[in-house]
């Protein structure tokens, strides 16, 4: 995340083209006689119930229908209002696989299988870096690292990799990070980039550091816009942290602050090859359309389009690689070098089967496996690529699931990975999580059902550290959940929104335009919550002052709530998606089925410039059930404070006019 800038770049005639096609398509949405929609009779009790029904596509599961957007590649230029009945939707939130089973076959997604005992939720930042140090450490084959950033003071961490590498001379280390974020700090002070070039350096024929670029920023702009602020174009997103077959997904970078007291999510998955094969291929995709990071002396011998120098300090110890994977080490000079990819097409994996270099088939004629990457222009030669990459691996987890099926293997747990790279035109994200969203309300009212205010409704569990939806989320979660005409009545489903409190903003107290950013997403939030109460969506208060009530206190409540987490000498950063058939009882808590998790914060950033890749994740599994709800109510522990109109008419909640003016300017930033 970064500051507020007060440049603001001009829209594009795409990005126009898609707010007038939105602004178009959702008044003829609203405006569709109720005719044309299917009748009562037509809809079976188990279906979801505000939406047009088309005839499901052939499933893995037949006891699982989806139904799907007619034609799935106009969903990013459609309005996601709730009551669109183009859009595709999961038919039965007591079936969670119908989800992740639907998205994939509609969005044409891999798949992976995998069992409950998996998956491992680890609980706090000091388990997250000891998780990290350990994999490291253990790691044989490869290591793959797809960050934001690493702190520029991590060298323990560094120290870890440098050992890792010096023990075993044929493991491979790939790390991605962001070009603008790593070379933030003007030199000469140490950065990101300047920590890691010492392992290019001692380990050449190991390690690949690669930083991605924007293609948004450029030109005059970008010698216009001053070093922390030209990360509002775009950023690398994705954390992804491999150790041969392990993986662990999370919304957390490196530094030291994600280590001990900034809040977020991590998710562990052990032993799953098909998983971490895929995750490796995709970080080593997009390193190739990324810049090469050298330390200076080496990139001397390849004189390449060198993008930006840093000074450093240099070490010239003569030590052996042994003896360099435990001494101290230091920042060094370091250039990006841009290579198209050559060096990454030359990696030779004997970890994977059937695959080589960044992932695809050893047999393939594809001129898109062997492509060098031009330096300018790039943009639609990746979005090929990735589209490529993903069928690709569609069609290895279709043959690894009958392989498996054939050999009687069970598993209680579905993935779909989905990107969202908005500059590359990839939009998986924003087409697959108005369906997660719209499924809470997907439980019909039965005929006979009495008393249907006090049922156990079904719940949604949504959280960011930066609380600025995507404007087609928002309007699902602002609209009515039944509108007038519409076939079938459903419960209103319980949504709970957690967001950090402008004292957990990892922005809190920054000097200069980047302590406004707390203020602008309290005036966001204020925004939402507004608008809410206006559409009359607004959850009432519940019975028990407690953030995690449960059993009577929560019987029959509906609607939207949002709290704000806070935890003294903390920050908050989590993500994800939680989603909760109606308990079995009155006394029963929500336990969630459904989730999702990464580095998206469900933002208009997240949504159209940064690089972000999630999983979704659906279980059968009680266990793995219980893990999740676990987590929901560990996170809302700290998160008593309920966000309502005497909030906002608090003192310290009070916003600057330069923070209405700044968030006007660069909302879309955020």
């Amino acid at each position: 995340m970064s500051a507020l800038s007060l440049a603001r770049p001009r829209p594009s005639s795409s990005s126009l083209c898609q707010l007038l096609s939105l602004t178009s398509t959702s008044s003829a949405h609203s405006s569709q006689p109720s005719s044309s929609r299917c009748p009562a009779s037509a809809i079976p009790a188990t279906t979801q119930c505000r939406n047009q029904f088309q005839p499901p596509p052939p499933l893995l599961r037949a006891s699982s229908p989806f139904i799907t957007s007619p034609n799935p590649s106009e969903a990013t230029t459609r309005s996601y209002h709730a009551a669109t009945p183009t859009a595709g939707i999961g038919s039965d939130i007591h079936d969670p696989h119908s989800l992740t089973i639907g998205i994939s076959q509609s969005q044409g997604l891999p798949l992976f299988r995998a069992s409950s005992d998996q998956l491992e939720l680890l609980q706090s930042p000091s388990q997250f870096y000891n998780t990290l140090k350990e994999r490291i450490l253990s790691a044989r084959k490869r290591i793959f690292i797809s960050s934001l950033y690493i702190g520029k003071e991590e060298k323990p961490l560094i120290q870890a990799l440098r050992k890792s590498l010096s023990r075993r001379p044929e493991l491979r280390l790939v790390i991605l990070t962001d070009a603008l974020r790593s070379t933030r700090e003007a030199r000469p002070k140490p950065s990101t980039a300047s920590l890691l070039a010492n392992l290019e350096r001692d380990f050449p024929d190991q390690v690949h550091l690669r930083l991605y670029h924007t293609p948004k920023l450029k030109g005059l702009v970008k010698r216009l816009v001053g070093r922390r602020f030209n990360e509002g174009w775009g950023l690398q997103h994705m954390k992804i942290y491999g150790f041969d077959d392990d993986v662990i997904m999370s919304g957390a970078n490196l530094s030291n602050d994600y280590f001990t007291n900034r809040m977020d999510r991590y998710m562990l998955i052990r032993s799953h090859a098909k998983l971490a094969d895929y995750l490796d291929s995709l970080v080593l995709l997009v390193s190739r359309f990324s810049y090469r990071l050298v330390h200076k002396e080496a990139s001397m011998d390849r004189p390449k389009e060198v993008e930006e120098k840093v000074v450093g300090r240099k070490d010239d110890s003569a030590a052996s690689e042994e003896e360099r994977g435990d001494q101290d080490f230091d920042h060094l000079d370091y250039e990006l070098v841009w290579d198209g990819g050559e060096r990454i097409l030359k990696v030779g994996d004997s970890s994977r089967s059937g695959v080589d270099g960044d992932g695809w088939p050893r047999t393939t004629t594809t001129p898109l496996a062997n492509q060098l990457f031009v330096s300018e222009g790039w943009e639609s030669d990746s979005r090929r690529a990735l589209e490529e990459l993903t069928r690709f691996w569609k069609s290895e987890c279709q043959g690894s699931a009958k392989e498996r099926s054939k050999q009687g293997v069970e598993e209680d747990t579905l993935i779909v990975p989905l990107l969202q790279m908005g500059p590359l035109q990839i939009r998986q994200e924003t087409e697959a999580v108005p369906k997660i969203l719209r499924m809470a309300s997907s439980v019909p009212v039965r005929q006979g059902d009495e008393e249907v205010g006090s049922k156990p409704k079904p719940t949604l569990d949504l959280t960011s550290g930066y609380l600025s939806l995507y404007p087609p989320y928002r309007r699902i979660l602002t609209s009515p959940t039944r509108r007038e005409g519409e076939a079938e009545e459903c419960l209103e489903p319980l949504i709970r929104i957690l967001c950090a409190s402008p004292r957990a903003n990892g922005f809190f107290g920054s000097k200069g335009v980047s302590g406004w950013i707390p203020q602008g997403y309290t005036l966001l939030e204020k925004r939402f919550w507004q608008d809410l109460r206006s559409n009359r969506r607004l959850a009432p208060p519940p019975s028990s002052p407690s953030p995690n009530p449960s059993g009577p206190s929560e019987k029959g409540r509906s609607g939207v709530e949002i709290r704000e987490w806070f935890k003294e000498g903390w920050t908050y950063h989590a993500k994800g998606i939680w989603l909760s058939p109606p308990p079995k009882s009155d006394s029963d808590r929500a336990r969630p089925t459904v989730t999702h998790i990464g580095s998206s914060n469900y933002g208009s950033r997240s949504s159209d410039l940064d690089l972000e890749c999630t999983l979704l994740i659906s279980t059968e599994s009680a266990s793995l059930s219980e893990r999740l709800g676990d987590e929901v109510e560990r996170l809302r522990k700290d998160a008593t404070q309920l966000v309502d109109q005497q909030l906002f008419q608090s003192r310290e909640r009070k916003v600057s006019w330069k923070v209405y003016l700044a968030v006007w300017l660069v909302g879309h930033m955020l």
